[in-house]
């Protein structure tokens, strides 16, 4: 993903494990750069029946406009399912996202354990005809999802925590 502070490359994988990552810093220093080259690197690689995306931004509600459809630009990434754009500070659009998520980890997961596999690409191979794309979810600024001590937070952080979606490996030493 970049060169470390020693001139090393910086390798980002996810895989079956760990399926998830967290990009943190402070403002102004590229991290939603990062995300968009991400996205483009994964679409580059991937066909869309193979890699779906469900993108939401609550720091400034345009950051993945740039995907979706619109007006001025008909173009659109076909990978993308979900295009939050001006959400803001829609807690419950952001929190339904969650709760589709954990649903289709559960539909994952019956289907795992009904074909004795334990990895997508073991589902694949033995349910061909199953719908088993990857799935990259971004939610830019998700921390407005723990925002204060109400039901939204509370439901927000145990699907989080149900699907351990902050684990991270970071490697810089890989090759």
């Amino acid at each position: 993903i970049g060169e470390g502070p020693h001139g090393r490359p910086v390798l980002l994988t996810l895989g079956d494990y760990p399926p998830h990552a967290l990009i943190g810093g402070p403002s102004g220093t590229g991290k939603t750069n990062l995300i968009f080259a991400w996205i483009g690197a994964l679409a580059a690689r991937y066909s869309p029946a193979e890699l779906e995306f469900y993108l939401l931004d609550f720091k400034e509600g345009v950051s993945f406009a740039r995907f979706a459809q619109g007006r001025r630009d008909p173009s659109w990434l076909p990978h993308m399912r979900l295009a939050g754009i001006n959400v803001n500070t829609d807690r419950e659009f952001g929190l339904a996202l969650l709760r589709f998520l954990a649903e289709e980890l559960r539909r994952r997961a019956d289907a795992a354990k009904k074909h004795e596999v334990s990895k997508l690409a073991e589902l694949r191979a033995v349910d061909p005809t199953g719908r088993w794309p990857r799935i990259v979810a971004v939610v830019d600024e998700f921390q407005m999802l723990l925002a204060g001590r109400d039901v939204v937070a509370r439901e927000a952080a145990d699907l989080l925590n149900r699907s351990q979606a902050l684990d991270v490996e970071v490697n810089p030493e890989s090759a």
